[in-house]
């Protein structure tokens, strides 16, 4: 079994370089994909493994230098791994542990909620959310519109209906006075 992993491992080794050896970004992300689950011998490899492809995804639009720096990292963990694999340091004994579901650590499960796929999309609809949830459900009853806002409304609503009381007498109020009131000189 563990040759099996090593021969995998090695179809997916590439050496690190100044730029990312992929071509585009899914490239690497279908690499990635193939890769992760080889990695599951070693829980901390494949903590690390994952970390770094989180961290190449959220950089890839933003920073391409960042983007390819993530990218020579998660090879340099499947390179570790081939090392590992190689000088026999391995040990299946250990049961894997998961870190996902340890309710101390959120953390990782809001960076995976807004820094996967269409979280642009996510973060808008959740800022558009809040923000009529926070403006037109509870301004209203409020104690602040009650006592501070909603009397200064109804002095401009006072104000505005007075003023049209009082305007200039002879003024067309719509277009057909208007022409009454021309035809008529």
């Amino acid at each position: 079994m563990a040759t099996k992993i090593l021969l995998e491992l090695e179809k997916y080794q590439y050496e690190r370089g100044e730029e990312s050896p992929f071509n585009t970004h899914i490239e690497f992300s279908k690499w990635a994909d193939s890769v992760e689950p080889l990695l599951s011998f070693d829980e901390k490899l494949q903590n690390e493994f994952k970390q770094r492809r989180r961290s190449a995804n959220a950089t890839n639009k933003i920073s391409p230098k960042d983007c390819a720096n993530n990218i020579n990292a998660c090879i340099g963990v499947v390179n570790k791994a081939i090392k590992i694999f190689k000088l026999g340091l391995h040990n299946n004994n250990h049961p894997k542990t998961s870190t996902s579901t340890n309710p101390l650590n959120p953390i990782n499960d809001i960076y995976d909620l807004f820094f996967t796929s269409n979280y642009r999309v996510k973060l808008i609809l959740f800022c558009f959310a809040a923000s009529c949830f926070f403006s037109g459900v509870y301004i209203g009853q409020s104690a602040l519109y009650t006592e501070r806002i909603a009397p200064i409304i109804s002095l401009i609503k006072k104000n505005v209906t007075e003023e049209k009381k009082t305007t200039v007498p002879n003024t067309p109020k719509n277009i057909t006075e208007l022409t009454n009131m021309n035809d008529a000189k």
